[in-house]
């Protein structure tokens, strides 16, 4: 197979955090606080995230009970449509 681009205007640069879900869609994060969500060759641009922005994203993980939480420099945040910091 070939890789494809998906949405180029909304990866722009290096991305701090890459992540696989169960639901079959691709997370990027990046350190400026864009969450891009890829599913079904569609990406979207997710809201804003300003707990995370200019604050590189460590790690995302989507936990046994589906909840999706993202660690970066300022803390431990969950996605569940916004983000939280906990």
């Amino acid at each position: 197979g070939r890789f494809e681009p998906v949405a180029p205007e909304l990866i722009t640069e290096q991305a701090d955090a890459i992540t696989h879900r169960r639901d079959g869609s691709t997370w990027v994060a990046y350190g400026d606080g864009r969450l891009v969500r890829v599913q079904a060759e569609r990406a979207e641009r997710l809201p804003d995230a300003p707990v995370l922005r200019g604050a590189d994203v460590l790690a995302m993980h989507e936990d046994p009970a589906g909840r999706f939480w993202i660690a970066g420099e300022r803390g431990l945040v969950r996605w569940d449509g916004t983000a939280t910091l906990v």
